[in-house]
């Protein structure tokens, strides 16, 4: 074969899967569902038209992303990109640091709630975001940096809300610890700052009216066990159960032996923190969600105008697959209010204001309410004095994980509901 034949043979060689890869993604772009189960998020729909988003230039972007989300094979290309995130950062035997960057719009400002959403992670849902995951073994968790000033702002919020209440109404904080403060190697917890010094913090900071619940020493004594999901961010329900004993003790009530719950396994789970890092050892490990169920009656509804409630289950038997991720078994997701009635019948009315940390807690709180409303501030546009004063609440618990220490848009969104009119 000449020269120059051997050169239009590999001109073709690779111009033919590049025509080939055009024509599929142009012909059948891969995938029809509106939900990407290998990353846990919704993907591109296909671009509505308007002359606003043409002059902007925001609806090339929304084609680009749609053709980007929906890319022929893309899940093997995406799977094949994160093997080599792994190689970013900190390399040693079975440990990793993977990088996420998102680009997500818009910044935090203070035109209201609408101006900002934080998941629960610690990422802006809206707003340039990049988070450090750090990967050992088969465990993925978010390394954590503390803000001072994030932590004097929630504290603030916290008294504010104590300060405006009757003072009949008790008040409670629990800040609940992620996984990465118990990795056990040294040298690895020391790319992290240390939760249980900024949890101190904030607990010095709170007024005499309110009380801490030491949930951080009832999860560390218990941080052998299967306390935190190995390939999501959250606790699990066994977590939420050492919490509950120390709500329990605050509280001055006694808690419900695990074994008196039924019992739901449900295997085969892989969470946020694998759909961040799309590791290769976690996606062979996955976790098993363990779901305990209370034996008291209730009533779950969830509130969209705040009187139109709608019944949903309290614990999900199954991992959904509807795009709102496995640990949405638990109450069914995140809302801006819900509301648990209970056969308790102790006059006793409990407020959470929450975020998705306490959703595996509530379950075991329903033997000792009659009522438990939850709030989410992401979400919630109501005022919660009033909110407080209108459903007769006797108890307010703020459960939030680390996110509260490190940023200070939660504590910002809880001035606003004190606020709001």
């Amino acid at each position: 074969m000449s020269s120059s034949n051997h050169h239009k043979w590999n001109i073709a060689l690779f111009l033919i899967p590049i025509a080939a890869m055009a024509v599929l993604n142009l012909t059948k772009p891969g995938g029809s569902s509106d939900i990407s189960t290998l990353e846990q998020r919704e993907v591109q729909a296909w671009p509505a038209f308007s002359m606003d988003k043409l002059v902007h230039g925001k609806l090339f972007k929304e084609y680009d992303n749609y053709f980007s989300d929906r890319f022929v094979f893309r899940n093997t290309f995406v799977e094949l990109g994160s093997s080599a995130k792994e190689l970013k950062g900190l390399k040693g035997d079975d440990v990793s640091i993977v990088v996420q960057k998102g680009d997500t719009g818009e910044q935090m400002s203070g035109g209201g709630a609408s101006a900002v959403q934080l998941d629960d992670s610690g990422q802006l849902m809206t707003g340039k975001s990049s988070s450090k995951y750090l990967v050992v073994k088969d465990s993925a968790m978010l390394l954590y940096h503390y803000s001072p000033v994030a932590s004097e702002a929630y504290a603030k919020a916290i008294n504010h809300l104590d300060s405006l209440v009757d003072s009949s109404v008790n008040v409670y904080s629990m800040l609940v610890p992620s996984q990465v403060e118990f990795v056990e190697s040294e040298k690895l917890r020391k790319l992290s700052d240390s939760q249980k010094k900024a949890f101190e913090h904030v607990y010095s900071l709170l007024g005499d009216g309110v009380k801490p619940v030491p949930a951080y020493d009832s999860v560390a004594a218990h941080k052998n066990e299967y306390v935190y999901f190995r390939t999501d961010h959250h606790w699990t329900a066994l977590g939420a159960y050492y919490a509950y004993e120390a709500v329990a003790k605050t509280m001055g009530f006694a808690p419900v032996p695990i074994g008196a719950y039924e019992k739901k396994e449900m295997p085969g789970y892989l969470g946020t923190s694998y759909a961040a890092t799309l590791s290769a050892a976690l996606k062979n490990h996955p976790d098993t969600i363990t779901a305990y169920v209370p034996a008291v009656k209730n009533e779950y509804k969830v509130f969209k105008d705040g009187k139109n409630g709608k019944k949903r289950e309290l614990v999900e038997g199954k991992i959904p697959k509807d795009g709102r991720g496995g640990y949405a078994v638990f109450l069914g997701g995140d809302f801006a209010m819900s509301r648990i009635s209970t056969d308790v019948g102790n006059g006793k009315k409990l407020l959470v204001v929450k975020d998705s940390y306490a959703n595996a807690l509530i379950p075991f709180l329903l033997s000792h309410f009659e009522e438990i409303e939850l709030v989410d501030p992401r979400y919630f546009k109501g005022n919660l004095v009033a909110e407080i004063k209108e459903r007769g609440i006797t108890d307010v618990l703020f459960v939030n994980g680390p996110v509260v220490t490190t940023y200070t848009g939660i504590a910002k969104l809880v001035e606003e509901r004190l606020a709001a009119g």
